[in-house]
């Protein structure tokens, strides 16, 4: 929340599915646990329940009659912005406490998978960036199954879950 500012462009996102241009002009500076308000928690990527919220206002640029005073809307800003990166699909990605965020790389030699931990970045809602751990043209799974071990023999079918970067390169 620290990254939203007075005059910031957002986007606004009505229940109805219209998106229009607006500007923050107002951020509450106390937060509110009733529910109303930016939720700190899903802005952090940490999903729903419980928590803190900000309040927030925009002024929306060229509203019609879709868009009622005071009703709940989603927001999103562009936060940081990085060019070049290495990004992997969100469901690739997996976590356990032990060692963090992983994915599994496909050996084409010895037709296997083997765990690798990844060192995750940014996520813009379908991709992480991945600072360590991997590089353009890695091949990985990109939905794998509980089931899967590091080590498993697989024979990829129609294998095309291959480490793109920004471009789609």
């Amino acid at each position: 929340i620290s990254k939203i500012s007075m005059d910031q462009s957002v986007k606004v996102t009505t229940a109805d599915g219209k998106e229009y241009d607006a500007v923050v002009n107002y951020i509450s500076a106390v937060a509110d646990s009733s529910g109303s308000g930016i939720n700190i928690n899903s802005l952090m990527g940490a999903g729903s329940g419980s928590g803190s919220t900000i309040t927030a206002k925009v002024e929306i640029k060229n509203a019609d009659r879709s868009v009622i005073i005071g009703m709940d809307v989603d927001l999103s800003a562009a936060l940081d912005t990085k060019e070049n990166v290495t990004l992997v699909p969100v469901e690739a990605i997996q976590y356990d406490n032990e060692n963090g965020y992983y994915v599994f790389k496909y050996d084409e030699e010895e037709k296997i998978i083997n765990r690798q931990t990844v060192l995750v970045g940014l996520f813009d809602g379908s991709s992480y960036e991945v600072l360590d751990g991997l590089s353009v043209g890695d091949k990985i799974v990109r939905a794998p199954t509980l089931t899967m071990e590091d080590g498993q023999s697989v024979v990829p079918k129609g294998f095309k879950s291959t480490i793109f970067d920004s471009a789609g390169n």
